[in-house]
């Protein structure tokens, strides 16, 4: 290999990865989280089918199910900004696309469901 080809080569991955660290800052977390703690916000009773499972909240964002076409956030990786541990509702069973699931979570109306701040709440797979 000649000297250019390598100088090349080494730019092009440097671009690579410039390009990839934009992409990562630019991304936009998913609506913040309500605070339901205290408040009569109104909770949801219903059953369907699992479709997709998305475990963001490894990485600062929320995990959520689709159920029913529903989005159920049951876990974040974000804190509270009081510092105290959040509260979470509770998956019964093992989560899988294409099981069905009943859900008691509070209605968000936002386009999501929330299982925060209640441990009374759940998703329940149906095995």
């Amino acid at each position: 290999m000649n000297k250019n080809f390598l100088i090349v080569i080494i730019c092009f991955i440097i671009l690579i990865l410039l390009v990839g660290g934009i992409i990562f800052i630019k991304q936009k977390p998913i609506n913040k989280i309500p605070d339901y703690k205290n408040q009569n916000y109104s909770k949801i009773n219903f059953t369907g089918k699992i479709t997709d499972i998305n475990y963001g909240c490894t990485y600062d964002a929320v995990c959520y199910m689709v159920i029913d076409g529903k989005k159920v956030v049951f876990g974040s990786g974000a804190v509270p900004s009081d510092g105290s541990k959040p509260i979470w509702g509770k998956v019964i069973g093992t989560p899988a696309i294409g099981k069905n699931a009943e859900v008691y979570a509070h209605d968000g109306s936002n386009g999501f469901y929330y299982l925060s701040d209640n441990e009374s709440l759940y998703i329940k797979i149906f095995e």
